[in-house]
């Protein structure tokens, strides 16, 4: 197999313009809490961490910079407070990933079957080498989900001798996430259900 074309060298700086719109609210004398926001992230020379072989053999990694890409997203928070003893909450977000231009080394070996990289010729699916693609383009950032969800329920109530009794549960679901740039390999989505109850006093 031919040499990686990848070399330890700085990398650029990573730049983002934002833009975030969003209502907050304070409802029901103060018992109820609606908080919602929409937001886009534009993405320049984005940073990623590329696994890169050392000249003993052994797999290190570098900070590459991966291209360019954009995030749209949405965040919603509810929360209420149902009694003096019970509060439940809500909360989704919304990060949809997207690279707008982007070239990677490994993209171009897995879809060519080998040899070096050329940046100029080989990330646009028209070069001499053959069918290799280095692009990375329309593929969603690597360990990002797209939706996560959470919610929970707490009671709490005074119970006897400076003791209070409580009992609390909460859900949180996370969508499958890819591993890489290549969007090959997807980490699957999780549900991890927590619930407590107990006494408790000052000490």
């Amino acid at each position: 197999a031919a040499e990686s074309g990848l070399k330890a060298t700085p990398a650029d700086q990573e730049e983002a313009d934002n833009f975030e719109v969003g209502l907050k609210s304070v409802l029901m004398d103060g018992t109820m809490v609606f908080n919602v926001a929409a937001f886009f992230i534009d993405a320049d020379q984005i940073q990623l961490t590329t696994p890169l072989a050392a000249p003993g053999g052994q797999l290190t990694s570098i900070v590459t910079n991966q291209g360019y890409g954009e995030t749209m997203g949405v965040e919603v928070e509810w929360s209420l407070q149902v009694t003096d003893s019970l509060g439940v909450g809500i909360n989704y977000a919304l990060a949809d990933t997207e690279f707008t231009e982007g070239c990677d080394e490994f993209q171009w070996t897995l879809t060519s079957g080998g040899g070096v990289l050329n940046p100029a010729l080989d990330c646009d699916g028209n070069n001499p080498h053959g069918n290799g693609n280095g692009s990375i383009k329309g593929n969603k950032y690597p360990l990002s989900s797209q939706n996560q969800l959470s919610a929970y329920a707490d009671f709490r109530t005074p119970f006897r001798g400076g003791f209070d009794f409580f009992a609390n549960a909460d859900l949180s679901y996370e969508d499958e996430k890819p591993v890489q740039v290549h969007n090959l390999a997807w980490v699957p989505d999780a549900t991890i259900v927590n619930a407590r109850m107990g006494l408790e006093n000052e000490s």
